[in-house]
């Protein structure tokens, strides 16, 4: 059973003993004070009865006292309220059993007992863990002192009652069960959350590798692709402003914490528009068909992704595909945005890629899944490549076509 399953198993057992210690304890009392009604009718009349049914009602009432929920600062005198009560009908009830008893009548009596076996059972509700066996412990150390100091003063001589004793030790180890059962489930729940904090901890050093590596990648590996495929001379201002950004981001504190991130300025779509406008600078004719402003309504979060990712693909067509031109076409539809690029390139045969590739793996596909999205490809060598970007659309708070 799991570790929080045997948690709540216990708590609910726990509880249906509680209530059943209740049920039991008010069954018993009722019954003793039948049993003294019924004899002191035919002694006192009807008025005999009113004394141990006074000492029967309080009895009763300081355990509905002790069943009683109450705050934390209050519980401890709560549960000491209730025994005070129980314990003054307990002395009330023993005052009135002198006219029952005949021949060397003993506080360990049949009635007597009951009350005390009563007075334990309702310690039962005495509060979680320790609370119940502390207060039988004191409930029946009391009702002996009262049995030993009243008793002998009304003509009861005191006895240790067997019975009510065998209750205490009940309660005891009952209380005690479900204490190393508690302390069992602690410790269990204790382990689980270890090894899930092992667990998180390695999952996100794989997420940090990951997302170092895609950096690396998305950066230093496409800037360099893209200056290979560059016009011998110098740099254009757009290829060096590109780079002395891919410089900055290096440079920082957290270039690995959150590599997706979305900038925090910027207009709506501003990363799809800047991969575009970056691999324009690099050489690369992109063809834009569709609504721009499909993808600029999107979360920021996923426009960035997909800014990134529609980049990657972009840069492959660039540096594989033999071709100097690419389509980009936006598709909007009821539940999502798609992104298509495609090229009449080279193309490639997705069984024949390295598994240590990242460009489509981690670039894009990784990048959209993260977001949501899925993604399909169709490639065939000689005829080209057509990857299909799929997000979910923006939220009903900023509709596609109102601008943000």
């Amino acid at each position: 059973m799991a570790p929080r399953r045997q948690d709540r198993f216990t708590r609910a057992v726990s509880a249906a003993l509680s209530a059943a210690a209740f049920t039991f304890a008010l069954s018993t009392l009722l019954f003793a004070w039948s049993t003294s009604a019924a004899a002191l009718v035919g002694v006192n009349g009807v008025l005999g009865v009113l004394l141990p049914g006074i000492g029967t009602l309080l009895t009763a009432l300081g355990g509905l006292l002790l069943a009683v929920r109450a705050p934390r600062p209050l519980r401890f005198w709560k549960v000491a309220a209730g025994l005070a009560v129980m314990e003054a009908g307990f002395a009330v009830y023993l005052v009135s059993y002198r006219p029952l008893a005949s021949g060397h009548p003993t506080t360990a009596g049949f009635a007597l007992s009951l009350m005390k076996i009563a007075m334990i059972a309702f310690c039962a509700n005495a509060g979680r863990r320790w609370g119940p066996p502390v207060a039988a412990f004191v409930a029946q150390g009391v009702s002996a002192l009262i049995s030993a100091i009243v008793g002998p003063m009304v003509g009861v001589a005191y006895a240790p009652d067997g019975p009510a004793s065998f209750a205490l030790i009940f309660v005891i180890l009952v209380s005690v069960g479900f204490a190393i059962a508690r302390a069992r489930g602690a410790v269990a729940n204790r382990v689980v959350e270890a090894l899930r904090d092992e667990d998180a901890v390695r999952v996100a050093r794989g997420a940090v590798r990951s997302r170092a590596a895609a950096v690396v990648h998305d950066t230093v590996l496409n800037d360099l692709a893209v200056i290979a495929t560059s016009e011998p001379g110098r740099m254009t201002p757009r290829l060096m402003e590109r780079l002395q950004a891919t410089l900055d981001l290096l440079n920082s504190a957290d270039w690995v914490g959150a590599p997706d991130a979305p900038p925090e300025q910027g207009a709506p779509g501003a990363t799809l528009q800047r991969a575009i406008d970056h691999v324009r600078a690099s050489g690369l004719t992109v063809v834009l068909n569709g609504d721009m402003r499909a993808v600029a309504a999107l979360d920021p979060g996923v426009e960035h992704a997909l800014g990134r990712a529609v980049e990657q693909c972009l840069v492959n067509t660039l540096t594989h595909a033999g071709t100097a031109q690419a389509e980009l076409t936006v598709i909007a539809e009821e539940n999502d945005v798609t992104v298509m690029v495609a090229d009449n390139g080279a193309g490639f045969d997705m069984n024949e890629v390295d598994e240590d590739r990242m460009g489509l793996r981690r670039s894009v596909q990784g990048r959209i899944r993260e977001v949501g999205g899925t993604v399909r490809i169709f490639a065939t060598p000689g005829v080209g490549t057509t990857i299909l970007m799929s997000v979910p659309r923006a939220t009903a708070e900023r509709p596609i076509g109102v601008e943000a």
